[in-house]
């Protein structure tokens, strides 16, 4: 699949806000929904990594913070 189809899913799931200009497509990363991925990700292998029962209810609440801001 070309760029454009990658591009477009990213933007479908939130990850990456797309402005379209005469030519060219900017693609920005949407920071807060990035790291709501990047916390999903953790949670889903801390029992495989073993970590403390605290440190993923810390990820939860970091979880709860990003997904309040992408719905925003």
């Amino acid at each position: 699949p070309a760029v454009s189809h990658h591009v477009a899913k990213l933007a479908a799931a939130g990850l990456v806000d797309r402005r379209k200009s005469r030519w060219w497509v900017h693609c920005t990363p949407n920071p807060a929904a990035c790291e709501l991925h990047k916390t999903l990700y953790r949670l889903a292998f801390s029992k495989t990594w073993g970590l403390p029962i605290m440190r993923v209810a810390e990820w939860v609440a970091e979880c709860q913070g990003f997904a309040a801001e992408t719905s925003a």
